[in-house]
């Protein structure tokens, strides 16, 4: 983890494993790959509008929610396991 984004839960320098095997539903934490400009990041994820739309969500109340079409979005990888050296 990089930057305090997912601060409480997910702090800097923990180890976060992706799995693209694992279901994304409404609230899952997930590394996301936005397209074109290949930008990634690490947010809780909801979709609206019947899946037209993926609103990234932190859990640090310091940064803003992003919403995004659906057709943006090139991944969305589950996290399954978190490695904290605290």
């Amino acid at each position: 983890v990089v930057g305090a984004s997912m601060e409480p839960d997910y702090r800097e320098g923990d180890i976060v494993v992706f799995s693209p095997a694992a279901e994304v539903t409404d609230g899952s934490d997930c590394f996301v790959r936005l397209e074109p400009d290949h930008e990634t990041t690490f947010k809780r994820v909801y979709f609206g509008e019947g899946g037209s739309l993926v609103r990234l969500q932190p859990l640090n109340p310091k940064f803003p929610a992003s919403v995004h079409d659906r057709e943006r979005v090139a991944g969305l990888y589950r996290a399954v396991f978190r490695y904290s050296k605290l």
